[in-house]
């Protein structure tokens, strides 16, 4: 709104004040300022669009009826009363407030009024927003600086819609960004583009849902990837589940076991019990329809991995024969494309084998991990797997210290909560009569000290 004062383009201001924070979701029409102003909708659309009206007493019929004050005009209005309420104007015109207030086309309260001065106007509508914008993505963003808020308020309201096509490109990237960067830098871009999902899913009247809920559910399932590396549970619980709630709505059989088989692997890093994630993944198995093989190797590795933390590593190791199958690539309707790639295939063999004390499968598939990832985690956590598998084997300070050397030399941006939980499963390979030993007591001093702080923003979903 500043701006377009500043432009002195009474357009600008009209155009300013129907798309205004302060109204979003909703937003207003031009049909409904034109019933503001009695003037056809074509006039509405000229006077935003083209070169503003010179005559006065338009200029000041538009500013009356928004109720701008007259300190903030850059013309002297003529001088035309406008009652308090339910009252034309001199010129014949009714209030925002009364016109066509049975269609719904009312301006709601909390507009400028005369007493108002403009910053202390738009301050208090950020405000509204702020505190939509928290009820979706939670409280903590209202301890970030005001710029910051603004800032992000500024980019969910000014991104434009998006195709498909982009939308899928937009998971990719931040896929890619989940596993090169670190979280904390990757989730404020995440929370921008899944508000501006659900605004476009908002704005989507009479357009078939079901496309843009295939999105929803992507980001979803990727914000959820977020919010357990920075540990915060319990958000991503109910991101989770919204990431569910959408894939069904959109019914594809591939998205719903790619998004179940994805929060069962992450179950197992610290969010759910292994007898948990088994019971999610025979779900998904129950899912009717047809079913690439991204959605099962996603459903598959899963069940692996908590067969072996429950010790029935026979199961396990045969869930492994099974992801060799599964070719890498890209589902026709997956909108996260590379969201099963080679490498996954590897890290669930050394997970596995590092259970079961398999020293020679572990290193064989730990070094294909190395050559095949670009995800900083699983070049931490197959390392992780093989100090695991050597405490299994018997070699408790060459296991431990192992696990202390790559821990110490993690750099900061790398460390995440499911590296910390990897690495909690080094102290619990330990026999319980063994873990006075002084190289445990100096892992475990280094594992506190290196666990990242849970950075919640009780994001709600």
């Amino acid at each position: 709104m500043r701006e377009a004062l500043a432009a002195r383009h009474i357009g600008r201001v009209l155009r300013a004040f129907r798309k205004h924070p302060h109204h979003w979701p909703r937003r207003y029409s031009q049909e409904i300022a034109s019933a503001w102003l009695n003037v056809g909708q074509s006039y509405v659309s000229r006077v935003e669009k083209g070169a503003p009206p010179s005559d006065l007493k338009k200029l000041t019929h538009i500013a009356r009826t928004l109720r701008i004050p007259d300190h903030l005009l850059w013309f002297t209005p003529e001088d035309i009363p406008t009652p308090m309420t339910g009252a034309r104007t001199s010129d014949g015109s009714t209030r925002p407030d009364q016109a066509k207030a049975s269609a719904g086309c009312s301006v709601p309260a909390g507009t400028m009024g005369p007493d108002t001065d403009i910053a202390d106007d738009w301050r208090a509508m950020e405000r509204r927003l702020l505190l939509k914008l928290a009820a979706m993505t939670g409280g903590g963003i209202l301890t970030a600086p005001e710029q910051k808020i603004r800032h992000l308020a500024d980019m969910v309201l000014t991104t434009p819609p998006r195709t498909l096509e982009d939308w899928e490109i937009v998971c990719a990237d931040h896929l890619y960004a989940i596993r090169t960067r670190s979280p904390i830098k990757v989730r404020e871009d995440m929370m921008i583009d899944l508000l501006a999902v659900r605004r476009q899913l908002h704005e989507a009247s009479g357009e078939d849902p079901r496309e843009l809920q295939r999105v929803h559910a992507a980001l979803a399932t990727l914000y959820a990837n977020v919010l357990t590396r920075l540990g915060d549970h319990g958000a991503a619980l109910r991101w989770w589940r919204t990431a569910r709630e959408a894939a069904d709505i959109c019914g594809d059989p591939d998205l719903r076991l790619v998004v179940r088989g994805s929060e069962a692997g992450f179950g197992l890093y610290g969010q759910r019990s292994p007898e948990t994630v088994l019971r999610l993944t025979q779900s998904a198995r129950s899912i009717r329809g047809n079913k690439s093989p991204v959605g099962l190797a996603k459903v598959v590795s899963s069940e692996a991995k908590a067969l072996s933390l429950l010790g029935r590593h026979d199961e396990a190791k045969q869930r492994t024969l099974e992801l060799e199958k599964f070719a890498p690539g890209e589902s026709v309707a997956n909108p996260i494309p590379n969201i099963w790639t080679t490498d996954q295939v590897h890290f669930t063999q050394a997970w596995v084998f590092a259970g079961s004390g398999d020293e020679s499968a572990v290193a064989e598939a730990r070094s294909l991990v190395l050559v095949q990832s670009v995800d900083y985690q699983y070049f931490a956590n197959v390392r992780l797997h093989q100090a695991i598998c050597t405490v299994v084997s018997g070699g408790i300070d060459q296991g431990v210290g192992e696990a202390t050397a790559l821990l110490d030399a993690l750099p900061d941006s790398h460390r995440s909560q499911m590296i910390t939980e990897t690495a909690n499963r080094v102290l619990q390979s330990v026999p319980l009569d063994q873990r006075n030993r002084d190289s445990v007591n100096e892992f475990r001093e280094i594992l506190i000290d290196t666990a990242p702080e849970v950075r919640s923003l009780n994001c709600g979903a």
